[in-house]
């Protein structure tokens, strides 16, 4: 599966897990060592970055308000050390 394809799906399903939080602590962690691990087996190298945890809380509440706002979660994760990158039809960034 082509790494674009993978992280409009992994942002699916992060929203989804997110929606619910059937934890009652550890949701977030928990969901980030799965989407690693679903990252590896699907040939990926998921790495995600360290960053404030406004951002990441920011990007987690952007993603419960439509299945098209759950890009800005993807725009946190790294692939091999590089952003995954998503651009517009010219070509400019829509990753914060």
């Amino acid at each position: 599966m082509i790494k674009a394809t993978f992280a409009a799906r992994a942002a699916h399903y992060h929203g989804e897990l997110n929606a619910i939080h059937p934890f009652r602590e550890g949701n977030g962690r928990a969901v980030r060592v799965w989407l690693v691990h679903l990252a590896r087996q699907a040939g990926h190298d998921l790495v995600l970055r360290r960053m404030n945890s406004e951002t990441w809380l920011q990007a987690s509440r952007e993603s419960m308000k439509a299945i098209s706002a759950r890009w800005p979660i993807c725009c946190t994760w790294r692939w091999g050390g590089q952003p995954l990158g998503r651009h517009d039809s010219r070509g400019r960034s829509m990753c914060p």
